[in-house]
């Protein structure tokens, strides 16, 4: 039947067509397939992500990050793997921007290559999810060596005050990096008193480092660290870290410091004790006057040495009568350098007081006999004869005589051992005294009676032995200096 195989014949045409079409459509997915997939499919992603060309797949992140979906946080965490280091730097860029919590042991993996750029990167961006896994990771952080990777860290804690990082931060004050410690210093201010603790640790063992420790605490707030530093004076034995601390309580002089320090003048063991000895006249306390004169009879010269330093020291501010008999005793030591301190402390206390002490001193049992007689001869009594220039006066009546009697050389021999002892020092600590009471001083004995040098007291003699080689020198360092 002709209209059947018109119609077969149709049918038949139209198959061809639709099979031509599947055919096609099947070649096309091959195509695809072969290519790299659909895209927008995750095998499209995932192969371009597999691509040779870096281009391609550097691209491929960049899209991945504008999907912003899960299906993209997937594909970027395994880009981390690349071997390019910029593909790498995309994918932790793109991974900030999701700031999802899958991403966060991925990233801090990436914190163990040895690629700083991939570091400080991955330090930025876990930077931006802060919580308990990420700060312990940033804290493992602060123990590498490069500044720009510590600094980047300390961001964190900064912006976060996360006080699990305090001792981490506190180990950068010893670091070796300038940058480091006063970066680390800023941070540790942000969290203020709270920070004290975990620096006192570092401080411990800072050795010569231990200055930029106690300054960091002590601008925290001195107030707050003086406990601190208390007790990590009362337990270190490194030198730096005592002498720093103790720089700082002179520096800052708050309350309770002498009080504290006092006890460490009488451990003979303590490894900084001459320092405190030392430092202690600078607090001004009269708290510290009793200790130190107990230090005038210690068996160490050298302490004995320091403590008629200090006293002398204290005089300008806290002259106390508890100093006088100390000190005159000090005169009888066997060390030259305790006599002139000692010397000079009792000549700027003055008064009668210490005068008749030092006259006890030098003539001991016979004191009154020698007064009676200096008194007989002079005709002053010795209440006229206590200042400097009193005692000058007494003196330049008796050298003046042209005929002096027995009774006046000897009572010049006893205003003289006087005047030395008590003001004879002060010719070279600082106190101007014109050219002729130097020479009635100094020159006067050997002008008028050199026969009768040697009858001044031996302290006198050793003193004035002294003062003349020290103004001597001290002339001719002046006239001989050229500029």
């Amino acid at each position: 039947m002709p209209g059947l195989g018109t119609a077969g014949f149709v049918l038949s045409g139209f198959s061809t067509v639709i099979f031509a079409i599947a055919i096609l459509g099947a070649l096309q997915l091959l195509f695809f397939v072969v290519s790299g997939g659909i895209p927008g499919t995750g095998y499209f992603y995932a192969r371009r992500l597999r691509d040779g060309s870096a281009t391609v797949r550097q691209d491929a992140v960049k899209d991945l990050v504008e999907r912003g979906d899960k299906f993209a946080l997937d594909l970027l965490i395994k880009a981390l793997d690349d071997r390019e280091i910029a593909i790498r730097v995309g994918a932790i860029e793109g991974l900030g921007r999701f700031r999802d919590e899958a991403s966060i042991e991925p990233l801090i993996k990436q914190l163990e290559g040895k690629s700083l750029v991939i570091q400080i990167k991955t330090v930025e961006t876990l930077s931006k999810q802060p919580g308990p896994r990420v700060t312990e990771a940033l804290c493992k952080v602060l123990d590498e060596e490069d500044p720009r990777l510590l600094i980047t860290a300390l961001r964190y804690f900064k912006d976060q005050r996360e006080e699990a990082g305090l001792p981490a931060i506190a180990r950068l004050l010893i670091n070796v990096d300038e940058h480091v410690v006063q970066s680390a210093a800023g941070v540790l201010r942000h969290f203020g008193p709270t920070a004290l603790p975990a620096i006192g640790e570092v401080l411990a063992n800072a050795g010569d480092r231990a200055k930029q420790v106690v300054k960091a605490m002590v601008e925290i707030d001195s107030h707050s660290a003086l406990p601190t530093l208390m007790q990590v004076f009362g337990t270190a034995t490194d030198m730096h870290v005592l002498i720093e601390i103790l720089d700082a309580f002179i520096l800052h002089d708050l309350p309770g410091t002498v009080d504290f320090l006092i006890p460490f003048l009488e451990r003979p063991g303590f490894p900084a004790r001459a320092e405190v000895v030392q430092a202690i006249p600078y607090l001004r306390d009269p708290a510290s006057v009793a200790p130190l004169c107990r230090l005038l009879s210690d068996p160490d010269v050298h302490i004995r040495r320091l403590a008629a330093t200090s006293l002398d020291k204290l005089v300008a501010t806290c002259a106390d009568v508890e100093m006088v008999d100390p000190l005159g005793q000090a005169l009888l030591d066997a060390d030259p350098e305790i006599q002139r301190f000692a010397s000079h402390a009792l000549g700027g206390i003055g008064g009668a007081m210490v005068q008749q002490r030092v006259i006890k001193v030098l003539w001991g049992d016979q004191h009154k006999d020698v007064v009676a007689f200096v008194e007989k001869v002079v005709g002053f009594p010795m209440s006229r004869m206590v200042s400097f220039e009193e005692m000058v006066l007494g003196l330049d009546r008796l050298m003046t005589n042209q005929r002096p009697t027995e009774d006046d050389m000897m009572a010049i021999d006893y205003l003289e051992s006087l005047l030395i002892v008590l003001y004879g020092s002060m010719f070279v600590r600082g106190h101007r005294v014109d050219d002729q009471t130097m020479d009635l001083l100094i020159r006067g004995r050997r002008t008028f009676y050199p026969l009768r040098l040697a009858s001044l007291h031996p302290l006198a003699s050793r003193l004035l032995k002294y003062v003349v080689n020290k103004a001597e020198g001290d002339r001719w360092r002046a006239t001989s200096y050229v500029p």
